[in-house]
């Protein structure tokens, strides 16, 4: 059979992954992208760009650029320009085309059969467009495959259970899907699907849009409801304030020019969005998600109880709130899958499935519920010939659940094959990361030590330069320097000017020490003496970090340093550099600083400025947090007082230096240059000016005290 390709057109942006040696590799397109944003542009000439550029331009010219269009699929929605009228198969078939475009450059070679991932609960209409889609940009639809299903067939090849229930939850830009899913022996059976086509993260970007606009109106009294430039522009502000407020208590949205006030004079919008407020005006959507969960579960006949693992995708459900759905419906998820790339991994095995690539895999899929099957697609995808294709809502029950630590430690009885499946399920090429640098596969050294220690699936591996480096090389050079100047000028003008020229280097090093000191963060060196740090980064230099479902790998000199979440003492601190030229800024670089405690008790306080900001901080922050924090909040609730530094919280206040605020007085909780930060009736409370490093987790803090504090309201 010719090749085939696996791709996942989402609503917000598409994933091209192909199989190759066994083994899926996620394509890069002509930017050198791992994904290609689902956006269908229009020029002044009629001409059309999709992607990134189609991105760009969509700010100066809303009226011309066509997004989401997965979501439309199967209306009757239409897109003019220049007078000609586009239906959604047409657009959808335009990103299609670069998709098919970019991989055939990347492969090689030239391919027309596709495995297509789509929303879980897909009726006849949007399947039929579908299809239409593929026609119109030369590609041949073999299956059409919930996102779900894939990325629980990517789950089943990457772990290799037993057996288990697994409950796979997808929300996406556009859609919400989900299956579930009984997994063992090779075999992927999908026991009930659900979902809403309607329901995405584009639904809270959109709440949080219509808030921002609400909240201009009342202040200034303009409306900028009819301007379709300034909507754009909060649109776009809207999505990237809730993806900080990932990671993040509160965010402020800065968008100058945003109109113009009666006398023509440029107004300005600034709003500060809490988290908190984010929750408040989108709960009404996790009910929704709730809903058609408890749906799904009703319709296998199963209760959470017997359902082993919860596992999140798609790129909303990085939101803390959805996490928060997530562990209340069934502990702590499960985030070995990558949440971008899971149906476009699956969708590559599966043509392994088809093409005999892949012999011991096999997905038994149904489908949703009141849709037919239209000529040359099936909706159940056997794994082989002899397999049956029909639904398997009588699948046998499973059985009784394990308990957690049985689960935890089945993907990693053998080291060997724990690194194999970890590798087979990451396998990336020309990853790029959003510096430019790419993502790379763990070397040896990390992968034993990973299956040694139990760290589970990899997640990710990237090389880092630490900061620090060795003091021979801080202080060697410029002594050096200094030593060849005085040499010269003690040659030629004598003793007196040698003397006077190492004065004057002195001063100026001085000098520059003197300004670094004074613009530096004070608590940067009380940390350091807090941690009991062998190295503030010299021990760690050009290393690789590493990280895993349950812990980090720090490889470095050919030593590895290995970290379990659930003995991790983070402390945050994110300082934004802002990188300008002739008074205008060309770029931003965050640095964050970890506290690590190895299973030897040994503590290291790394540094390191990442350029992938998006990626790395908040990845770390969110797998800390999660090994952490349900303990913490099950002491609370027991009524337990827990005590961090010297702030103490329990279940109905909040104590730091002797005194007292209910949780009900409190509006805000912030860590702000090394500091803890409450605000009480508008203002920023002294008492609570907590140095950051006397906390030992601040992830866990913040997030616990958001909860408490959200809860008393």
């Amino acid at each position: 059979m010719t090749r085939v390709v696996g791709i996942d057109l989402g609503t917000s942006k598409s994933v091209v992954c192909v199989l190759e040696n066994g083994r899926p590799r996620i394509l890069a397109n002509a930017q050198g992208a791992q994904y290609t944003p689902a956006v269908v542009g229009f020029n002044d000439d009629g001409s059309v760009i999709v992607g990134q550029k189609a991105v760009d331009r969509s700010i100066q010219h809303p009226g011309q650029t066509a997004a989401g269009v997965r979501r439309r699929l199967g209306t009757d929605w239409t897109f003019t320009d220049h007078g000609k009228t586009y239906t959604a198969p047409q657009i959808a078939a335009c990103v299609l085309r670069k998709l098919k475009r970019d991989a055939q450059t990347a492969l090689g070679e030239e391919f027309t059969d596709v495995v297509l991932a789509v929303p879980a609960h897909l009726g006849e209409a949007e399947r039929r467009a579908t299809l239409e889609a593929c026609e119109l940009a030369g590609l041949r639809a073999l299956r059409l495959v919930g996102e779900t299903s894939l990325t629980a067939l990517a789950y089943a090849a990457h772990t290799r259970p037993d057996r288990e229930i697994a409950l796979v939850v997808d929300l996406g830009a556009g859609t919400f899907s989900v299956a579930l899913c009984e997994i063992g022996d090779g075999v992927t059976s999908v026991r009930s699907t659900g979902g809403d086509n309607t329901l995405g993260g584009n639904d809270w970007d959109q709440r949080l849009a219509d808030s921002i606009t609400r909240r201009f109106l009342a202040r200034t009294g303009v409306d900028l409801s009819a301007n379709p430039l300034a909507l754009q522009r909060i649109r776009v502000a809207a999505e990237q304030t809730k993806i900080e407020l990932s990671s993040a208590a509160t965010s402020t949205v800065n968008l100058p020019h945003i109109a113009t006030d009666g006398g023509g004079d440029p107004m300005f919008l600034s709003e500060n969005i809490t988290r908190a407020d984010f929750v408040e005006l989108t709960t009404d959507l996790l009910d929704r998600c709730r809903a058609i969960i408890a749906k799904a579960l009703a319709d296998a006949g199963l209760s959470m109880r017997e359902v082993n693992r919860v596992i999140p995708v798609g790129g909303a459900s990085r939101m803390p709130a959805f996490t928060a759905l997530m562990t209340e419906l069934g502990g702590e998820p499960y985030r070995g899958m990558h949440p971008d790339e899971s149906a476009a991994i699956g969708a590559a095995l599966l043509t392994g499935v088809l093409t005999g690539a892949i012999g011991d895999q096999r997905l038994l899929d149904v489908p949703p519920s009141g849709i037919g099957t239209p000529t040359g697609t099936s909706p159940f995808t056997p794994a082989d010939d002899t397999s049956t294709s029909t639904p398997q809502a009588e699948a046998p029950r499973a059985s009784t659940p394990r308990d957690d630590q049985r689960q935890a430690s089945a993907s990693h009885d053998d080291g060997s094959q724990a690194a194999h499946a970890s590798n087979e399920a990451r396998q990336r090429s020309g990853a790029a990361e959003s510096g430019g640098r790419q993502r790379d596969e763990p070397s040896p050294l990390i992968i034993a030590a990973a299956a040694k220690h139990g760290l589970g699936q990899h997640v990710s591996t990237h090389p880092h330069r630490w900061f620090g480096g060795s003091r021979a090389w801080i202080y060697g050079i410029p002594l050096a320097i200094l030593g060849v100047i005085v040499i010269a000028s003690f040659i030629t003008d004598g003793a007196g000017s040698a003397l006077a020229v190492a004065i004057l280097f002195l001063g100026v090093a001085g000098l520059v020490w003197l300004r670094q000191f004074i613009s530096s963060p004070k608590h940067t060196a009380a940390r350091v003496k807090y941690t009991g740090s062998q190295s503030t980064g010299s021990q760690f230099r050009d290393a690789q970090l590493s990280l895993f479902e349950h812990g980090a790998v720090v490889q470095s000199g050919g030593r590895t340093h290995v970290f379990r979440w659930e003995t991790v003492s983070v402390i945050e601190d994110i300082t934004r550099v802002s990188h300008r030229m002739y008074g205008s800024e060309t770029g931003v670089s965050w640095t964050y600083r970890y506290q690590l405690t190895d299973p030897s008790g040994a503590d290291y306080l790394i540094t390191d400025r990442f350029v992938g900001a998006e990626h790395w901080g908040p990845e770390i922050r969110r797998r800390v947090t999660a090994a952490q924090l349900p303990l913490a909040l099950a002491a609370a609730e027991t009524g337990k007082s827990l005590e961090f530094g010297s702030i103490t919280l329990s279940h109905g206040a909040i104590r730091a230096h002797n005194r007292s605020v209910p949780w009900g007085e409190v509006q805000e909780i912030r860590v702000d240059k090394g500091y803890i930060a409450i605000r009480v009736a508008g203002e920023w409370l002294s008492l609570t000016k907590v140095a950051a490093n006397a906390i030992p987790n601040v992830f866990v803090f913040l997030e616990l005290a958001e909860r408490l504090r959200t809860r008393a309201r």
